[in-house]
């Protein structure tokens, strides 16, 4: 990176739209001299705000810029540079700053400057000293603009600082089209589970199945979806033409929509969640800057619903998922181990294997963890008994609350799987196994498997069932060459899981 020289940013600061075309990096040594200044002090500090916006820029500047020399930028003869300072205040986020940044505040006369101090305000944690601030009316059609701004302004700052309640669904209308979230490769086994409650689904793409809402009871039974999403719009459009398409095709709706799912007042918190390839911070606050209606609040702490905007080739589809919808389905789950399989997925996996699996069941998993796969087995289906395995103590108190909490028996012990000998042998083993990506390592697992491989026969009876689920997938392959003559593969797909894709294996052993 070249260095900008005193003269050279001197040039660049004097240009129109100078401050946006530095590159602040090479010119951050000359720019505390040039602050002096009076003509470029505006400018410099312009440059300075845009650093603000980067930790690295903010940590640099607050050991720059004192206490004492802000104070000084606050109250500066010059409207630009109190705008300005203001509004680099309330970026670098010292608190130090509120007294003279209020003091500022209640001296400004110049309107253009007054909406940077009520954000930088609301930013520093001041919004409380402007609860019975009320905006001047316009004394020329000039300053109508300002006093539009400073309204604005003030309504984000106050709407932000009001403690956020979480509204709570009401309804869902009947006939509202929707997509329900599955594990890649498993739609099929949701759209068979969808028509036992009476929901007729169809796959939309690859981990999607489209329905219409009849009744969101119903749909609680289903246990192999993860999310809910309710597409609002699909549209082709370049990236800087988003927050349009967001302002005239999606806010009218949403507002609607949201007044007659939620009950309580509004305004509603959201937040938006980006699955493009866009440059994510100019994209969030274009769609934030359209969203902009006193029902409406961007939040990305606590909200009631999220606007999901996925990319797929040349179109964006803008879905709404309603975060507080309530779903109890999973709600055993007291606690989980490391590389946890998804309830949601656990249940997939035992829909799509339904064909091969035995009502009441006497079932092993070798590997337990938390006892997911335990308890979404049991949930599919009868089961004569469930009796869980796992190296780690913490693992094995975690499986027996969660089994506690779903109401079911099991019996779970401390121990290597590769150690474990039974007295009777079981009907299905059933398992998410060491993947090696997230627990151990592919060298751990050879011998694992290799031993586990061993196991199966002694632990299955004949014509027993195991379900494996790995990432595992060439080391299982082989294993399964390796000993064919004891067992016979009937199934195997693949599907996804956190951005991996395991598969699934369905073993029947011969003798």
């Amino acid at each position: 990176m070249k260095l900008l020289t005193k003269e050279e940013t001197i040039v660049l600061l004097k240009q129109p739209n100078g401050p946006a075309r530095i590159d602040f990096e090479a010119a951050w040594d000359v720019l505390p001299q040039l602050l002096e200044q009076e003509d470029l002090r505006a400018a410099v500090l312009a440059v300075w705000v845009r650093a603000a916006r980067s930790k690295s820029g903010q940590e640099r500047l607050l050991a720059q810029i004192s206490v004492s020399a802000m104070q000084d930028l606050l109250k500066d003869p010059l409207s630009k540079v109190r705008k300005n300072a203001a509004r680099l205040a309330g970026l670098l986020g010292r608190t130090e700053d509120g007294p003279a940044l209020l003091d500022a505040f209640q001296a400004e006369s110049v309107r253009m400057v007054r909406p940077s101090q009520i954000l930088a305000l609301g930013a520093l944690g001041c919004a409380d000293r402007l609860l019975e601030y009320q905006v001047p009316e316009a004394a020329t059609p000039e300053e109508e603009k300002h006093v539009a701004e400073e309204q604005e302004a003030l309504r984000k700052v106050m709407t932000a600082h009001r403690p956020q309640q979480k509204h709570r669904v009401k309804a869902l209308r009947r006939g509202m089209r929707a997509e329900l979230t599955t594990a890649r490769h498993l739609e099929p086994a949701l759209v068979r589970e969808l028509k036992t409650v009476g929901i007729q689904g169809e796959m939309k793409a690859p981990g999607r199945v489209a329905i219409e809402m009849t009744s969101y009871k119903s749909l609680l039974q289903v246990r192999s979806w993860r999310e809910i999403l309710f597409p609002l719009l699909t549209f082709q459009a370049p990236q800087d033409r988003w927050g349009k398409i967001v302002e005239k095709r999606v806010l009218p709706n949403l507002v609607t929509l949201l007044h007659q799912v939620y009950e309580g007042e509004a305004p509603y918190a959201y937040r938006i969640e980006l699955k493009a390839a866009v440059d994510r911070r100019q994209t969030s606050r274009q769609i934030a800057s359209a969203l902009e209606h006193p029902d409406l609040v961007n939040s990305t702490s606590s909200y009631d619903t999220e606007l999901r905007f996925e990319q797929h080739g040349r179109s964006t589809t803008v879905y709404l998922k309603l975060c507080t919808l309530p779903d109890p389905r999973f709600s055993y789950r007291t606690g989980t181990v490391s590389a946890s399989i998804h309830p949601a997925n656990a249940a997939a996996v035992m829909d799509w294997a339904s064909p091969y699996l035995k009502a009441g069941a006497s079932v092993l998993d070798p590997c337990c963890g938390s006892g997911t796969m335990l308890i979404e087995r049991a949930r599919f289906d009868t089961c004569g008994s469930l009796f869980g395995i796992d190296i780690a103590k913490e693992a094995i108190r975690i499986a027996e609350n969660n089994t506690e909490a779903a109401g079911l028996e099991a019996k779970f012990i401390v121990k290597d799987c590769r150690q474990f000998e039974v007295k009777e042998r079981f009907d299905e083993v059933i398992s998410n196994l060491p993947f090696g990506n997230r627990v151990g390592d592919h060298e751990t697992n050879l011998e694992l498997y290799e031993t586990l491989f061993q196991k199966l026969p002694k632990w299955l009876k004949p014509g027993g069932t195991a379900v494996l689920y790995t990432m595992e997938v060439g080391l299982t392959r082989d294993m399964l060459k390796k000993y064919r003559r004891s067992m016979r593969l009937l199934a195997e797909t693949r599907t996804e899981a956190g951005g991996l894709d395991p598969g699934i294996f369905i073993i029947r052993m011969l003798s």
